[in-house]
């Protein structure tokens, strides 16, 4: 499972943005068919994943339907929301649950309702951009509330060195610990608590995602994308991406445009 705060949402497709009304909505899912979020504005509800895991909205409340998941819902007190369904470009697992965001992203959830319903011209950016804002309101919620502010400022060097140069040269946890001035076992340490993960496999998650980016692009060829998403060397990067995917990257673009038809 991945964290859903931890991962670089490509965002493929936009299935449908609506508003759900009072009382309104289906209360049996099966085999979701996309990822969803839904911003409650009014009223209280239950929702059961799986039989087990049970998550409870209110106002405000960010809920996250992750895609292929079964859930039923109770509302306890009707209410009315704002729902976003969309496909991302990989196939990833994720748990769902619950986000208070206060007012952050009302106005998002409604425009994005409102370029869907009346599809105007480029609507479907329209809705891309007010989700991609959406997510980004909700991981700056999710930091501020999880994460404690002396152990974020602790790793920014790093993190601000990562995402500028993480393809343009061969980062190593001893530079990252000295620009933070902590040792590498720290380091890691903090990089565990706060990202699930180590600093270089971070580091290759961003060059991976920046992979099939390039790849769907259908602009560059296998060697040129290895260099330019800062694996530099071919043979290593078919391996690694196989062994992260299931498929290679010929594989993987022919799929894209397979599932692009």
């Amino acid at each position: 499972m991945k964290n859903f705060f931890d991962y670089n949402f490509n965002i493929e497709r936009i299935v449908l943005a609506c508003y759900v009304p009072k009382g309104e909505g289906d209360t049996v899912h099966k085999n979701r068919a996309s990822h969803g979020l839904a911003l409650h504005i009014s009223g209280n509800k239950k929702y059961t994943f799986e039989g087990r895991n049970i998550l409870h909205t209110g106002k405000n409340d960010i809920i996250f339907m992750p895609e292929h998941s079964n859930y039923i819902v109770e509302m306890t007190c009707p209410g009315d929301c704002y729902a976003i369904n969309f496909k991302i470009a990989d196939t990833v697992s994720f748990e769902p649950f619950v986000l208070n965001i206060g007012d952050l992203v009302t106005d998002k959830f409604k425009s994005a309702e409102k370029a869907f319903r009346l599809k105007s011209y480029g609507y479907e950016m329209q809705c891309k951009a007010n989700l991609y804002s959406v997510i980004c309101s909700m991981l700056y919620k999710y930091e501020k509330k999880y994460m404690p502010k002396s152990t974020e400022k602790i790793i920014a060097p790093a993190l601000e060195y990562i995402h500028k140069n993480y393809t343009s040269e061969n980062i190593s946890v001893e530079h990252l610990a000295i620009l933070c001035g902590i040792s590498t076992t720290y380091l890691r340490n903090i990089f565990l608590k706060s990202k699930n993960t180590t600093p270089i496999k971070y580091i290759n998650e961003l060059k991976l995602s920046r992979a099939k980016e390039l790849i769907v692009s259908d602009y560059y060829s296998i060697p040129q994308i290895s260099e330019l998403s800062g694996f530099g060397d071919e043979s290593y990067f078919c391996r690694y991406f196989k062994k992260m995917t299931g498929m290679t990257a010929t594989e993987y673009r022919q799929n894209k445009k397979m599932l692009d038809k």
